[in-house]
């Protein structure tokens, strides 16, 4: 899952498959919220890395109009995960930033609304599917899931 989030409001939603769409997962991406808070007072860098979480790996990238990115990942292997693969998630919440940039500035759009641009949730699914595909082929702890929406 994939979410930008804008005064503790999803203004963008993205799920790599429709099962994502739980109330658990849902919930916990909601409390990951005052995690990101939280970890805004100790970091100084835009992207916040991976979130401590029971169930989920959620992943954190703020940009510098305090719209929060949350990349929400099952992973089979709780551990931390290495520097390549952190290294792959930064490039993409950089992308995503700059699709959500220039999404942002269409006059079209109208502040505190959601995201609706047919061509930046093109952008973000395909940039999501590059990013986890080589993620996928190069980590094996990556859940069942992922594999389906690649397919």
């Amino acid at each position: 899952m994939f979410f930008v989030i804008q005064d503790d409001k999803p203004i963008y939603e993205f799920y790599f498959n429709q099962g994502d769409r739980q109330v658990k997962e849902l919930f916990l991406v909601h409390s990951a919220l005052d995690t990101v808070e939280y970890a805004l007072t100790k970091k100084r860098d835009y992207y916040l890395g991976q979130l401590k979480n029971d169930e989920l790996s959620i992943f954190a990238f703020i940009n510098p109009n305090q719209l929060k990115l949350l990349l929400v990942l099952n992973l089979q292997n709780k551990k931390e995960i290495d520097k390549k693969t952190d290294s792959q998630i930064r490039d993409f919440f950089i992308k995503a930033n700059e699709y959500l940039a220039s999404a942002m500035l269409n006059p079209l759009y109208k502040i505190k609304e959601p995201i609706k641009s047919k061509v930046f949730d093109e952008r973000i699914r395909n940039l999501a599917r590059d990013s986890l595909k080589t993620l996928l082929l190069e980590k094996k702890k990556w859940f069942y899931k992922f594999y389906k929406f690649l397919e």
